[in-house]
């Protein structure tokens, strides 16, 4: 009984809030639609806006496996000096 009380508060609060799992799905899904015309950092910085979130905030919605990506794109765009990866993260 508990379970489904804290699994059906996390739905409602998800569906309010932005959470780190919903900004991730968003990203993923702009950029898979745009078949590769925008990237994660662009993504991003449009979700930003869209949800008035502060730049500031913006990392405490960022799950690990988008900051790999980011990472890559910033290599791949040269925002960042370092060797890229030979293919992008999972």
């Amino acid at each position: 009984m508990k379970q489904k009380n804290s699994e059906e508060l996390e739905d409602a609060l998800s569906s309010v809030f932005m959470t780190p799992h919903k900004f991730s799905m968003e990203v993923e899904k702009m950029v898979a639609e745009s078949d590769g015309a925008t990237t994660y950092i662009e993504a991003v910085a449009e979700l930003v806006e869209k949800y008035q979130i502060d730049y500031d905030k913006v990392s405490s919605l960022i799950l690990r496996s988008l900051k790999e990506k980011l990472r890559y794109d910033a290599v791949r765009l040269k925002y960042l000096k370092e060797k890229p990866p030979q293919s992008l993260p999972e």
